[in-house]
């Protein structure tokens, strides 16, 4: 039996088993203080294969901390999402 420590759950409901495998990405985005615009940018990134979780910086409303498994995506890929959308992104850090 997996132990819970090396079990995480992606935002599909599938429990993904190798930890080793996640990354975390700092992404910034162009912050808006309309909330559909910011819903469409964390709906986006969180449809991504590979993305596990996806938060807003608690203290950075313009970032956002996206956890993904390194061996389905990059954070470029979900940076490229992002602009595909019509917004500004970039990668922060890894």
């Amino acid at each position: 039996m997996e132990s819970a420590i090396n079990t995480l759950v992606d935002v599909h409901g599938t429990a993904r088993a190798d930890i080793q495998r996640a990354c975390i990405a700092v992404v910034w985005f162009r912050d808006s203080s309309d909330p559909a615009y910011q819903k469409r940018i964390i709906g986006t990134v969180r449809e991504q294969t590979g993305v596990v979780a996806v938060k807003r910086s608690p203290n950075r409303a313009h970032l956002l901390l996206i956890h993904y498994d390194r061996l389905q995506t990059q954070a470029s890929a979900v940076v490229q999402a992002i602009r595909q959308l019509g917004y500004d992104a970039a990668l922060v850090g890894c």
